[in-house]
């Protein structure tokens, strides 16, 4: 196809940058739709900007074409992005369940809509979701089986954990199926020889905890629900589990940042780098406290007040030898929700197709005498709703943001968020990524995090021919 029938993608953000080293002004270019990064000088950078291709070395156009940069001036880039994440929960052949054991909890957490109450899963419940697996198992080929233990805190449910898993892998067997799980936890439960036990017998690869800042923030928004501290226990297990060589499970830490804890955040991470859990965790990460059928959102800031201290975040994780990853990559399926295939079961045996509406007083009603969730797409004992899932909208979302029922249509950053949260967009609220606000800074910090690490790289290089050079004077003496 000829360079002329190519345009600028508009899913596309750059921002010049001065490069001091160098001596001369460069342009850093992202194109959301690959999640990539090129460095332009301006006077190419303005050429692709204004469609003027001519003149450009043909590699650089080939490039940009391939990273998708440079897309078809007949295009419908929309669409594109639309199909792509389609076909990419159609074509999947992993089957993912999200599984809620228990309905209780120990945290009492102030943001969280939960109710809590002393419920698990019943016996008849269970045999009915070992059916509910071997059904969808049945129904096409699959390659793996993924199941997502979910709270309240699933840990209450462990002998419940142990009886399915067992029944789960006999079952993804029998069908030629891997399986793995994964667990999010407050924490409190997860000591040295659960975590062993989670890895090496139930197949649990990774476990997701909050630790909402140190101490003196942790126990204020994560308290038990007698009122005391949990910050100590749960951060007790951390180092134990992550100093135990024979562990294998991986540990991931979430930070929920309120106004109330937002000084915390760097705190956490200093503590963190003491005792040397910097690459031995997983990830670390952080996300604004965000409304879950209550108000928590009133004690956030604005996505783009949170923009302004994350960037202080991301240059102190970078100092203290965490891994940073700054810009996020291409997102297809922005959550389960999307995913006809996928569904959560949670206590009482209730399919939902969304991991934040079970259990939350605010989405129930009364019709009658019975109570019921909005939300609720069935029930393990009578099956699935026909057509409930569009009527919660949350498995027709890509078709609202096709017709601009919500503005990601319009969007640059859509392909590395996917649209974000069907929900809350549902529900009236706006959950853009906090990226949107402050993408242009995380570029400028992605190249100079890369300069540096390039520049290490050359001094250890240098480093090893120098010690290679002594060593073979030393060795000729």
């Amino acid at each position: 196809m000829p360079d002329s029938l190519f345009k600028l993608s508009q899913y596309v953000v750059s921002t010049p940058i001065y490069d001091e080293r160098d001596g001369y002004e460069k342009h850093i270019v992202y194109g959301t739709r690959n999640g990539v990064v090129r460095i332009m000088d301006p006077h190419i950078w303005n050429s692709v900007n204004e469609g003027l291709l001519q003149g450009i070395p043909r590699s650089i156009i080939d490039d940009l074409i391939s990273t998708r940069i440079l897309v078809p001036k007949n295009e419908n880039e929309l669409l594109s992005i639309l199909n792509e994440n389609q076909a990419e929960i159609l074509d999947s052949d992993d089957l993912y369940m999200v599984i809620q054991p228990t309905a209780l909890c120990q945290l009492g957490c102030g943001y969280c809509g939960q109710k809590h109450t002393a419920k698990n899963l019943s016996q008849k419940h269970q045999d009915l979701l070992v059916e509910e697996l071997q059904k969808r198992l049945s129904a096409r080929k699959w390659k793996s089986v993924l199941i997502s233990w979910f709270g309240a805190e699933a840990l209450l449910a462990l002998d419940d954990m142990r009886l399915l898993t067992k029944r789960f892998k006999e079952l993804a067997q029998q069908f030629g199926c891997s399986y793995s799980g994964r667990l999010t936890s407050n924490g409190v439960l997860v000591t040295k020889e659960v975590a062993r036990e989670l890895y090496d017998e139930l197949d649990i690869t990774e476990v997701h905890i909050t630790l909402d800042g140190t101490k003196e923030y942790h126990d204020k928004s994560r308290p038990t629900k007698g009122g005391q501290g949990s910050f100590d226990k749960i951060f007790n297990n951390i180092i134990t589990i992550c100093e135990s060589q024979d562990i294998k499970l991986k540990i991931i830490i979430r930070c929920n940042v309120s106004w109330e804890n937002m000084d915390g955040v760097i705190p956490l991470m200093r503590l963190l780098a003491e005792h040397n859990l910097q690459k031995r965790l997983g990830s670390f990460y952080w996300t604004l406290v965000y409304s879950w059928g209550n108000d928590a959102d009133k004690t956030s800031p604005t996505q783009a007040e949170f923009g302004e201290r994350e960037m202080e975040w991301y240059v102190e994780m970078y100092k203290l030898g965490f891994n940073v990853n700054v810009l996020p990559k291409r997102k297809k399926v922005t959550c389960f929700a999307v995913d006809p295939k996928a569904i959560l079961i949670d206590a009482t045996g209730t399919l939902f197709d969304c991991s934040e509406v079970s259990q939350v007083p605010a989405y129930e009603k009364i019709p009658g005498i019975s109570q019921s969730n909005k939300y609720a797409i069935g029930h393990l004992e009578h099956g699935e709703i026909p057509g409930k899932r569009k009527q919660n909208v949350f498995g027709d979302f890509y078709s609202l943001v096709e017709k601009g029922q919500v503005p990601c249509n319009t969007c640059r950053m859509l392909p590395v968020c996917g649209g974000a949260c069907p929900k809350k967009w549902l529900e009236g609220y706006i959950p853009c990524p906090v990226t949107k606000f402050n993408i242009e800074q995380k570029l400028l910090l992605h190249y100079a995090i890369s300069r540096m690490k390039q520049e290490e790289t050359v001094v250890s290089q240098e480093l090893s021919i120098h010690e290679n050079t002594i060593t073979k004077n030393t060795a000729s003496i």
